[in-house]
């Protein structure tokens, strides 16, 4: 066959041939002596395969990719493993809609239940606190490192309403120091108080020999005002395990 009697016969443009020669899609037949392009029935029904691909909606890389991979099976083969795929995009698709709607629905960037309805709390109840709202953003790194102890503390917190209380104070403390010198007395004293504020048990999972290692830790400092990061120092010389 020539190039137009198998866009004829295939129902495809002898142009999209030519495209399809060009990026290695269907393969070029040989040449006749006139140098005119011949093509055998092999040549039609890959275009043919190509067309009922690209018409399911697949790219033509796509299409190629199936072809590629189902060499020498029926198109009804590669239409059923194409089907199997679309059902796997499909529950991933599902899968992705729900977490996405528990997103939406809590108003928070976080997928770990508790840690998400601290993030909500923090919100709620502190909308004009500028450190309350940087807190909510580092939750959101937490969100898949949250430990079971850490999620049961902030249920604790969600059920405490004196804790919520004193987390309002801390967070008053914390914007009034925002502008203040790493030195300010009262750096020291907020650190101090934050200490005394957080259970032993929560103060325990984070001891280490040094936890400024942690690079999370290390960027958490870069993040803050300088008293900020200061007072951090000073968790942290709390956390430490001696020795």
């Amino acid at each position: 066959m020539l190039i137009g009697e198998l866009a004829e016969v295939v129902g495809v443009s002898t142009r999209a041939i030519r495209h399809y020669h060009k990026i290695g899609l269907l393969p070029e037949p040989a040449r006749r002596a006139n140098r005119y392009r011949s093509y055998t029935v092999r040549d039609a029904v890959r275009l043919a395969r190509i067309r009922q691909l690209t018409e399911l909606g697949l790219t033509l890389d796509e299409a190629r990719d199936a072809l590629a991979e189902d060499e020498g099976r029926s198109l009804v083969n590669i239409l059923a493993r194409l089907e199997a795929d679309l059902d796997r995009e499909e529950r991933e698709l599902r899968d992705r809609r729900r977490r996405l709607r528990r997103l939406l629905d809590r108003d928070d960037a976080t997928t770990s239940e508790p840690i998400s309805e601290l993030a909500r709390l923090i919100q709620d109840t502190f909308p004009d606190s500028v450190a309350a709202g940087r807190d909510r953003e580092y939750l959101t790194v937490l969100d898949r490192r949250v430990t079971p102890e850490l999620a049961a503390y902030c249920r604790v917190l969600l059920a405490d309403p004196g804790l919520v209380a004193h987390l309002g104070e801390m967070y008053r403390r914390f914007d009034e120091i925002s502008d203040v010198a790493p030195e300010d007395p009262r750096v020291a004293a907020l650190a101090a108080d934050l200490m005394r504020l957080l259970p032993t048990e929560l103060a325990d999972l984070v001891r280490t020999p040094d936890p400024r290692r942690h690079p999370i830790a290390d960027a958490v400092a870069r993040d803050l005002p300088p008293a900020h990061a200061r007072l951090l120092e000073h968790l942290f010389e709390s956390w430490r395990l001696p020795g």
